[in-house]
């Protein structure tokens, strides 16, 4: 959709020059940028200050105060109805549109629905913000906290600096993000929160909850949160006019819970569909003919997706918009439409109700859609679908409030003193700390002590920026560099030398270890060696095409390691995906190594709290680490997730995965150590059997009845206080396996500090979803015992009948 930095996204999408481009293949240059913002202020400029008004002068507190459409003991269906019986034909068509124009006849300002909320208040249209947002770490190091009360902390610290900054260009936000992270090559998976269902579920419902007000029980919208890219999205490689060639099965088990579980428990009030078409729905044309994609449908004309699952079965009841360009792209990169006319039926008719994009585009221009709906042969067609649309668009705006005075609003009074204070700040931290991932850690290397002479080497030594990841506030109040935060933390600021060669990049060719970097490491106690990615490397729009670090990184840990003459060597690698970091990982010369994502704001300061040891809430993987042969065993637009032995594919996650990665998926360390035991809860029998339904349905409430309680007792037996972080998975019998059920499934997790020798018990539940498996592999689901596990020494069985 958008690009890197929120004030870049609009030129990518809706300037003709840019649309008419290879999309998959665009990079923004520096002088392009520059030509976006003036094309951006030429669109907006007079729009966006009469949206900001629209806040405190809505259109119901002038002329039309006593119009049935502003009766504040009517309801909102009610409301929009008699607004949508008043407009015009031509002022419906200046309506579907991410820029909408509004209707100045009924004193309706325009509306501006694009803004962003991936990991902070972020609004494309207005650059800077009037305050400078909390910018907390991407997704991906969220995911790896496994804690989903943080996860609904995040969101409602965002919506509360998105209500503080009067919304940017409005309430309306294009985020989570929870496509699953199929690939490690994908450019977007620092967006999500990771490879597994149940923690993309847990994320959707959670960070959604925390977006829009948390409880669903009032009126009003705290500010609508929008799941994206529905459905199976994840490469950026063609993804204009790609498939998704998916089974039935890993559409149901893997791609589709978290939006699932963002709609059911989240309540989302956004859906967009994707750029890219899958092999799963139904469509009003029928299936796709693009040679090869067999018969996979446009998301964006996706019927069966949109309407039949999202609205019919899970009971969405929000709006729909296309990804920027999508609308479109049904009919120009899929070929899926055949004229106009078409193109706007099957995407109306799917459920579609905004283009973002629409601007001079074919299918979609004011022009087009006045024809359509004054034409005698086709209004008959398209004014119902455009009336269902409108009615949707002006519902969610009603329960946002922005018809209604901002005193009936529970953040009708917030402002920018709600924006980046002490709280927001501690929480972006926080969060940062217990997403890095300590991954190795020989004979207690780490924490460091403040009195160490330390040597800070690497191409992210010095970053900042790059800290981001995407999608964040072009202007942060601030970010701390890895060697600020570690220069601040010692005894004496005169302890820490920070040395990186002008050049040294993450991917460039020049050095990054010259004679000022081996005096450095040759002169103190401990290196600590900052390496990685950046958005040179994994993006929207740039897909990687192998694992390795690149650039000379390598060579740079090569002469470090020779310099440092056998003094430790401490990794941190900064990345939105997994490296093969195979060589790091064994060689004996590499003493400690952690993962630390994209940590936002406070990137430095958290990175010192962690490795002096001033904490200790270490988090796991949310993603498996493979070598890079697996590149050469997996194309990257295979959506497989099950292995297949006739040909060789080993399959996708830990939970299909039958290679052996580097780190496997939930792997961290502490600095603390725990002894765990578990139990089943009130067992009948021993082992303990659960009933299942064969015939229940993947959608069906049942799914989340409990089928079996697990009792786990932790005790931290360390010396420091410590997180612990508790993985429940479940093990079905191997011949299950063989016939098509998941290795493993994640089917609950926990967070808990404990203090040294603290004890923490809590009860734990499966759910019968992740006791599924495959109609052909329930017998032998049945057969043998089930395994349950918290750790490698913590086991139990159990038993599933399918009845």
């Amino acid at each position: 959709m958008e690009n890197q930095v929120c004030s870049y996204c609009l030129f990518v999408d809706l300037h003709p020059r840019v649309r008419s481009a290879n999309m998959h293949s665009l990079r923004l240059t520096g002088a392009w940028v520059v030509s976006a913002i003036l094309v951006i202020s030429t669109l907006i400029l007079g729009t966006q200050s009469r949206v900001q008004g629209l806040i405190k002068n809505t259109p119901c507190n002038g002329n039309w105060s006593g119009a049935p459409w502003c009766d504040l003991h009517a309801s909102f269906e009610q409301r929009s109805t008699a607004l949508i019986e008043m407009l015009t034909t031509s002022e419906k068509t200046r309506l579907l549109k991410m820029m909408d124009e509004g209707v100045p006849r009924l004193d309706i300002p325009p509306y501006i629905w694009w803004s962003e909320a991936l990991h902070g208040a972020c609004a494309p249209f207005q650059q800077p913000l009037p305050k400078p947002a909390t910018v907390w770490p991407e997704p991906i190091g969220v995911g790896s906290t496994f804690n989903a009360t943080l996860f609904k902390a995040l969101g409602d610290m965002t919506s509360t600096e998105a209500r503080g900054e009067f919304g940017g260009s409005g309430f309306t936000y294009w985020a989570p993000n929870v496509n699953i992270f199929r690939d490690p090559r994908w450019g977007r998976g620092q967006e999500t929160p990771g490879e597994d269902p149940t923690l993309s579920s847990s994320y959707a419902a959670n960070f959604v909850a925390g977006m829009q007000g948390g409880d669903h029980s009032g009126k009003y919208l705290k500010v609508s949160s929008c799941l994206k890219h529905f459905a199976a999205y994840s490469q950026e490689t063609n993804r204009v006019g790609g498939a998704a060639i998916v089974t039935l099965q890993d559409m149901e088990d893997t791609y589709l819970p978290a939006f699932e579980a963002g709609v059911k428990k989240g309540k989302a009030s956004g859906i967009m569909c994707s750029y890219n078409a899958e092999t799963y729905g139904a469509g009003l044309n029928g299936n796709g003919t693009q040679p090869g994609d067999q018969g996979a449908i446009p998301s964006c004309a996706n019927k069966g997706l949109l309407t039949d699952l999202a609205r019919t079965t899970w009971g969405f009841d929000g709006y729909v918009t296309s990804d920027c360009g999508a609308a479109d792209y049904v009919r120009g990169a899929h070929n899926y439409s055949t004229d106009a006319f078409n193109t706007v039926y099957v995407v109306l008719g799917a459920g579609v109700d905004q283009d973002c994009g629409g601007l001079n585009t074919s299918s979609w221009s004011d022009a087009t859609l006045l024809s359509l709906l004054t034409n005698t042969s086709t209004k008959g067609v398209i004014e119902p679908l455009v009336n269902t649309a409108l009615h949707r668009l002006f519902m969610m705006r009603m329960r946002l409030g922005q018809f209604d005075p901002p005193t009936q609003l529970p953040w009708g009074n917030y402002d920018l003193e709600m924006v980046d204070t002490i709280e927001h700040r501690a929480l972006a931290q926080d969060a940062a700390l217990q997403g890095f991932v300590l991954l190795k850690n020989d004979g207690q290397t780490l924490p460091l002590s403040r009195n160490a002479r330390i040597a800070v080497i690497g191409p992210h030594a010095k970053s900042t920026m790059a800290l981001l990841g995407n999608y964040h506030e072009r202007s942060p109040p601030f970010v701390v560099s890895p060697c600020a935060g570690m220069t601040a933390t010692v005894t004496s600021s005169a302890q820490v030398t920070c040395a990186v060669p002008t050049g040294c990049t993450v991917g460039g060719n020049a050095t990054c270890f010259n004679d000022d970097v081996a005096a450095a490491v040759h002169a103190a106690d401990v290196t600590v060696l900052v390496l990685g990615l950046d958005q040179s490397q994994e993006a929207e729009g740039h897909d990687r095409h192998n694992l390795l670090l690149p650039g000379t990184q390598l060579e740079l840990v090569a002469k470090a390691i020779a310099a440092a003459a056998g003094k430790r060597i401490v990794v941190l690698v900064v990345s939105g995906s997994a490296l093969d970091v195979a060589a790091l990982q064994r060689h004996p010369a590499v003493n400690a190594m952690a993962w630390i994502g994209y940590p936002g704001e406070a990137s430095g300061n958290a990175i010192a709290a962690a490795v002096f040891g001033d904490a200790n809430r270490w988090g796991k993987l949310p993603m498996t680490w493979y070598d890079d042969t697996f590149c050469d065993q997996v194309n990257l637009s295979d959506y497989r997730m099950r292995p297949d032995t006739t040909t060789g594919y080993p399959g996708r996650t830990h939970r299909f995965y039958t290679g052996t990665p580097i780190y496997p998926f939930g792997h961290g360390l502490s600095y603390t150590t725990f002894a765990r035991r578990v139990a089943l809860a009130t067992p009948t029998q021993v082992p303990a059997l659960v009933r299942m339904q064969r015939t229940v349905g993947p959608w069906d409430a049942s799914n989340d009845d409990v089928g079996v309680a697990v009792d786990v007792s932790t005790t931290n037996t360390g010396t420091v206080a410590g997180d612990d972080v508790v993985l429940l998975f479940v093990e079905p019998p191997a011949a299950a396996v063989a016939l098509g059920a998941p290795r493993q499934q994640l089917v609950a997790f926990t967070r808990t500090t404990l203090a040294p020798l603290g004890t923490h018990a809590q009860r734990l539940t499966v759910s019968k979803r992740h006791l599924r498996v495959p109609p052909a592999a329930m017998d032998a689901a049945a057969a043998m015992p089930w395994m349950l596990r918290a750790d490698a020494d913590t086991m139990l069985h159990f038993r599933v009948a399918y009845v």
